[in-house]
């Protein structure tokens, strides 16, 4: 599902922009079928950072604009990658900036633009846990040798 239009696009980068980035047949027009991928690619990138810790089904549902922008930052990359010559950004500083966004909605250091769904609850994420269920006593302490207790 893309997070984003064309539209969105052209008024990330500017319409001249896109239109020398994705006219492919020099027809004056962008093609269609580089900005769907473009679309299908950055979408990937954005859900492969966040899946297992934000619900897919509903990111996808109600796209958050922090979604949408992350979306948007990988499109920019990409299109960076495609025509270095046209769009002239340093790639590889786009990446670093759009994979440290990633990280801190990951890690939990940011947080999306929503109440609820799909943003996780505030203790998401710790772990309980009550020792070895095979062995309910705990076992006395001893040496590393089995030379007695300390």
């Amino acid at each position: 599902m893309p997070y984003w239009a064309r539209a969105d696009l052209e008024a990330r980068l500017s319409a001249s922009i896109v239109e020398a980035l994705f006219d492919d047949d020099n027809s004056g027009d962008p093609d269609t079928n580089p900005i769907t991928q473009l679309q299908a690619d950055s979408a990937s990138y954005v859900e492969g950072a966040i899946r297992g810790v934000y619900s897919l089904a509903a990111v996808r549902a109600a796209p958050p604009n922090e979604i949408k922008r992350l979306a948007l930052d990988a499109a920019v990359y990409y299109a960076a990658t495609r025509h270095p010559e046209v769009l002239q950004r340093d790639w590889k500083t786009l990446k670093s900036v759009l994979d440290t966004d990633l990280e801190a909605l990951r890690l939990g250091n940011r947080r999306l633009d929503v109440d609820g769904s799909p943003e996780n609850a505030s203790n998401q994420g710790g772990v309980v846990r009550s020792g070895d269920p095979n062995l309910p006593e705990a076992p006395p302490r001893t040496f590393a040798d089995g030379m007695g207790d300390y």
